[in-house]
């Protein structure tokens, strides 16, 4: 098997349910290099859920531990999936300067689907989830686009196929080398 090296990590950053941990664990296996999910190490971290931080401490102290958390994965992985509000802080869109990114798009209806199965996302428990993802699209896609050094619409590929794209999309930009 070919061993491979990157020329500097990969974040992986876009909306809930474009696939962002499916993706790094893949690549990951794929490429036999390390990966860190951002959300579970925060929950590594503080030894709770995401939900249960929001509840007991709040979004802000939520983004505080992200923050510093992206700055560990970005030190020690080489595959990182992010949160899908990491972009919306100034100090973590610089941080991600750091890593070859790539925006993970997905069609909002695709996004409702995708979520409609795991209810413990904070930032969807709202009446209306649909509405909801539509106002943090609006928020967050200029943002993903301003961080990201390529784009891929994950409704167009499964998982298999995405990470096909992503590893070819690597080798022409030079940062896979085997």
């Amino acid at each position: 098997m070919d061993t491979f090296k990157l020329e500097k990590p990969i974040a992986l950053v876009g909306p809930m349910g474009a696939g962002k941990s499916t993706l790094m664990r893949l690549l990951s296996q794929t490429l036999q290099l390390d990966a860190i999910d951002v959300d579970c190490k925060i929950e590594e971290f503080a030894h709770k859920k995401i939900s249960d931080i929001f509840k007991e401490d709040g979004e802000e102290y939520f983004r505080n531990l992200e923050s510093d958390t992206l700055k560990y994965c970005l030190d020690c992985a080489q595959i990182i999936a992010t949160g899908g509000g990491i972009i919306g802080r100034e100090k973590n869109r610089l941080l991600l300067k750091e890593a070859f990114v790539i925006y993970l798009y997905t069609p909002i209806e695709l996004q409702y689907q995708r979520t409609l199965v795991n209810n413990d996302r904070p930032m969807l428990e709202v009446t209306d989830r649909l509405q909801r993802l539509k106002d943090l699209f609006t928020v967050r896609h200029p943002l993903y686009q301003s961080v990201s050094d390529i784009v891929i619409d994950t409704s167009l590929y499964d998982a298999k196929g995405c990470v096909a794209l992503i590893i070819d999309l690597l080798g022409k930009h030079k940062i896979l080398h085997s």
